[in-house]
């Protein structure tokens, strides 16, 4: 027999240090989620964002560092159990796969694979601010515009001479772009 690897205990670290990462901080909630633009500040989706990189950086550099713990301590062993003849090579080929389960885990945790989902899932909750930003900063000036040329024109405020240019219409469209601002 082989006797003691250390495999096990190996994995079972794995999987207490894989416990410990916050997963849900690395997600952004509002992913998920997708509340109302009235929920969402850019303060907090950067403290999120902060909060997701600190975990990154943290917890899952953790894990990281015992998968690879792992996978070198299951290459080892492989290499031991291959060397020796009393061993089923059934045992060698599950340190193999231990090994490449291990590096998968270590590479699907590195920082350039998590920045990445990171920066792409705060990009996907700043979307639709950005396009609200756009539409009032592109379309703000147009209404402004358009009301004070019907204020001018209007003369005497009477229900018929606001009718006659489209007043109720023009203060509408501003009301209706400002609603979609976010507090």
């Amino acid at each position: 027999m082989a006797g003691f690897t250390g495999v096990g205990e190996s994995l079972t670290k794995l999987k207490a240090t894989y416990d410990k990462v916050a997963w849900d901080v690395l997600e952004l909630p509002w992913v998920k989620t997708k509340p109302s633009q009235a929920d969402f500040t850019l303060p907090k989706l950067e403290a999120m964002t902060k909060a997701a990189v600190a975990e990154m950086n943290g917890g899952a550099a953790a894990l990281r560092t015992q998968a690879l713990a792992t996978r070198d301590l299951a290459k080892k062993t492989e290499a031991q159990f291959k060397a020796n003849k009393a061993i089923p090579s059934s045992s060698a080929a599950l340190c193999t796969q231990i090994a490449a389960a291990a590096e998968h885990l270590a590479i699907s945790v590195n920082t350039n694979s998590l920045s990445t989902f990171i920066a792409n899932d705060a990009a996907l909750v700043r979307q639709p601010y950005d396009v609200t930003f756009n539409a009032v900063k592109n379309k703000l000036p147009e209404f402004v515009s358009a009301l004070e040329k019907g204020l001018n024109a209007v003369g005497e405020p009477t229900p018929e001479n606001w009718l006659a240019q489209n007043m109720m219409t023009l203060c509408r469209n501003l009301n209706q772009t400002l609603a979609t601002w976010p507090s």
